[in-house]
């Protein structure tokens, strides 16, 4: 009986020394994976100008080409409705 009580007892700390444990050995593995200093390490880009991104645009989807190309269409088809409309109002 004295020696359940005892480990009653010590069921906290034994808690708290595990989870201790735990913590080291996850942030010793995250420190060997990830290096100590990670997430200070990280630059921040939001506030630089990169001048070689800026110069070369990324090049359009498929989706974004047919868009554009029908959007080229409409407005040939409208300039020749247009065209045709003040050929039509002229007097010959």
């Amino acid at each position: 009986m004295e020696d359940l009580q005892r480990q009653i007892a010590e069921a906290p700390a034994r808690k708290q020394e595990q989870l201790k444990r735990q913590h080291t050995e996850i942030m010793r593995r995250h420190e060997q994976t990830r290096g100590s200093d990670f997430f200070s390490s990280i630059p921040d880009k939001r506030y630089q100008y990169n001048s070689s991104m800026a110069a070369t645009p990324r090049g359009r989807r498929k989706g974004e080409k047919r868009a554009a190309q029908y959007q080229f269409i409409a407005l040939m088809v409208l300039l020749l409705i247009a065209i045709f409309f003040v050929l039509k109002m002229l007097p010959w």
